[in-house]
């Protein structure tokens, strides 16, 4: 009986030091994850600042670029040969203005000005604006709203940038023919969107970093319109999550708490 007794107890303490050796280990990885985090996030400071300043003065160069292509424009008239080239600066010159704003919204993020909103206007807004990009590239947008017409209260013209920002990923991501649903819905306490769409999808070894800043798979851009939504919408109280299949297409919820007010409110509503 000892002996097994002894058995035991040494199987125990050999448990209990691979157990306590394991702990070690996990708390410094812990911790050496943790010091990574704090570094990278000292480093995008640091990349915040230098981004602003550098935004600042492209600024204005840029603006008096672009009123003197109006200029040119307008002297231009007709002019067959030049007129293509003209539009073209200017789309480049667009271009180079987003990027300016996206640096400008990540180095200074606002603070959110609430105000009771509904969901379904803050979707169909978006819609309106994206829909001749839709159009042109053969890309058929799907909407599917709330009746009950469920309200947030948000700075309406934050989430009406987190959610362009989504809506234009999804439909250059979305090939001729294709689909992109936008879909509201409340659940408990929370106001969902959905942005679905039936593009290339995102493999999964990128799923963790597309919403870091200044990563992107693409050639143009600056990789940090997701890391502006998901700041957006934290900022609100909310959260954001992405499903993704390669070949199949990707699905963004948004989740925002609701207007309680707008909520009952919406409720009382009498049946039509």
């Amino acid at each position: 009986v000892k002996d097994d007794a002894g058995d035991e107890i040494g199987e125990l303490g050999h448990a209990f030091n691979e157990m306590t050796t394991a702990l070690a280990e996990t708390t410094n990885d812990v911790r050496e994850l943790h010091e990574r985090e704090i570094e990278r996030a000292s480093q995008l400071a640091t990349v915040g600042e230098l981004a602003s300043g550098i935004a600042h003065e492209i600024k204005n160069p840029v603006v008096g670029v672009a009123n003197g292509l109006d200029i040119v424009r307008r002297r231009v008239g007709t002019d067959a040969t030049l007129l293509p080239i003209i539009d073209e600066m200017e789309r480049q010159m667009r271009r180079v203005q987003g990027a300016i704003q996206e640096l400008l919204t990540f180095a200074r993020p606002a603070i959110p000005a609430l105000a009771p909103v509904s969901a379904n206007d803050l979707a169909e807004r978006a819609i309106r604006l994206v829909q001749p990009t839709a159009d042109k590239g053969g890309v058929r947008i799907e909407a599917r709203l709330d009746p009950s017409h469920a309200s947030v209260l948000a700075d309406a013209e934050m989430i009406h940038q987190a959610l362009i920002n989504l809506l234009m990923n999804a439909i250059e991501a979305t090939p001729h023919g294709g689909r992109v649903g936008v879909y509201t819905r409340t659940s408990g306490n929370w106001i969902e969107i959905d942005i679905t769409d039936t593009g290339r999808g995102i493999s999964p070894e990128h799923l963790e970093s597309v919403f870091k800043p200044f990563f992107t798979t693409r050639h143009t851009g600056t990789g940090l319109g997701l890391s502006i939504t998901r700041e957006i919408i934290q900022r609100h109280g909310g959260t954001v999550a992405l499903r993704s299949r390669l070949g199949e297409g990707t699905t963004v919820t948004i989740r925002l708490p609701a207007h309680a007010s707008g909520a009952a409110a919406a409720s009382q509503e009498p049946a039509k």
